[in-house]
């Protein structure tokens, strides 16, 4: 088997979380496969071993939510347990994280520099 290339240049930039409509946003659910594959895609890492950081993840964010427990996470937003918790079903009320919005341009002066 041909050792697998590695590129820096196809991996995202692990600090935008700005929502993007590209291949990252399918229909439907997101799965933890869907999930691994993306943070490798972005990290620039194996799927293998993102596959172990991502499943810890998301066991302690449910392991959080089942207890009651609020969210603050950039990217995600502000989550809170409405309703549930033990053994009844949650009900989850997410404040979505606002989109970050580019640096404004630089205006264009009113007067000339000669005036």
């Amino acid at each position: 088997m041909a050792p697998r290339k590695s590129s820096q240049a196809n991996a995202g930039d692990p600090a935008d979380t700005t929502p993007r409509a590209d291949a990252d946003a399918a229909e439907g659910p997101l799965k933890m496969r869907d999930l691994v594959a993306t943070v490798a895609r972005r990290t620039g890492a194996r799927p293998a071993a993102v596959k172990a950081a991502v499943e810890a993840t998301v066991t302690a964010l449910g392991a959080a939510l089942q207890t009651g427990r609020g969210l603050n996470l950039p990217g995600l937003g502000k989550a809170r347990v409405a309703r549930g918790g033990g053994d009844k079903p949650l009900t989850i009320k997410l404040k979505p994280a606002p989109v970050p919005t580019p640096p404004k341009e630089a205006q264009e002066a009113l007067a000339d520099d000669d005036q």
